[in-house]
């Protein structure tokens, strides 16, 4: 598998989805007139301005940090922020003897790592990992680990969770493989196409919870079948950049193989804030959740028109200060 192709944008929401709805501080139970939720994605070096820039803002809000190799000056820099009730860093090097007590320092915020396309850890870097002590592991894996990778995350101490984000779905041959993953590790699947037959099968085979990211297309009819009879699908996420022609492929799409609507649907909105229609037919649903993904600010018709919903919604966007590059 190679890593699935996905703009900068896409990718940030990918990371970001990886965890943010299993937590509880923008998810309690909805009620009409709620507050928007926000995400602010910083790619860069943070400067001591900037972080106080953030924390002055009054309320709180989630920070991804893409940082790719940070120094040890750019972690302490992370430590005085103030106001964040998720933190994650995305990085593409796993720390190390240098960074050390840079990172530890940020664990004791509860940061969340985010480990981009790395293999996964080898034994001195488990050791490390336990020793920082983060609130939870994220691998974005763009390859199946093999059976001595897959028994190295059993020795790690924080919550783990993977994604497979590849340009194809695992095979039948790569089932030894994922099977080796301890079952509480919850495995997504993210592609830019839905799951048929030998997909379903496969998947039927694995005792982990599962969840399936798909970006650019809602399923057809004819997917539907093998979407609802996938037995351990806990939540599926849709991205897209407009609306579905079919009202009710929510509900369809909820439906388990009990037809009760018993899964979580998300639905990432890309520079695109939904109509009250497409809205309510969302919340018919069940279980979901919007994000609408936007660099440019909400107007205040569209801000209304969600805060009157009774779907939790989360905008995730750069941070102020800080202009994400088009990708």
């Amino acid at each position: 598998m190679w890593f699935l192709h996905l703009g900068g944008k896409a990718m940030r929401v990918l990371l970001v989805l990886s965890v943010l709805f299993g937590t509880t501080h923008a998810w309690s139970a909805p009620a009409p007139h709620q507050k928007i939720h926000e995400t602010f994605v910083f790619s860069g070096t943070p400067t001591p301005d900037l972080i106080a820039q953030w924390s002055a803002l009054p309320g709180s809000r989630s920070y991804l940090f893409q940082l790719t190799n940070p120094s040890p000056e750019e972690l302490r820099t992370l430590t005085v922020l103030r106001g964040a009730d998720l933190f994650q860093i995305e990085a593409s090097s796993y720390p190390d003897r240098d960074t050390l007590d840079s990172w530890k320092l940020l664990a004791r915020r509860e940061v969340q790592f985010i480990a981009l396309d790395l293999q996964l850890p080898t034994a001195e870097q488990v050791e490390l990992l336990n020793e920082i002590g983060f609130s939870r592991l994220i691998f974005l894996l763009s390859y199946i680990p093999d059976l001595d990778e897959s028994a190295r995350l059993a020795e790690l101490r924080a919550p783990v969770s993977i994604t497979f984000a590849g340009a194809s779905y695992p095979r039948y041959d790569d089932k030894i493989f994922l099977l080796a993953i301890s079952k509480t590790v919850p495995l997504t699947f993210a592609a830019s196409y839905w799951p048929w037959y030998s997909h379903m099968d496969l998947f039927n085979m694995l005792p982990h919870a599962q969840k399936l990211q798909i970006i650019g297309a809602f399923p057809s009819e004819d997917h539907l079948p093998y979407l609802q009879n996938i037995h351990g699908l806990r939540e599926i996420v849709v991205e897209t950049d407009f609306e579905p022609s079919d009202p009710e492929i929510w509900k369809k799409m909820a439906r388990g193989s009990d037809r009760t609507m018993n899964r979580t649907i998300k639905w990432i909105s890309k520079d695109h804030v939904p109509t009250k229609q497409a809205l309510d037919a969302f919340a018919q649903g069940g279980s979901v959740r919007l994000t609408i993904d936007q660099d440019y600010d909400l107007s205040e018709e569209d801000r209304t028109r969600l805060a009157k919903s009774t779907i939790p919604v989360e905008w995730v966007h750069a941070a102020p200060g800080f202009y994400l590059k088009a990708f």
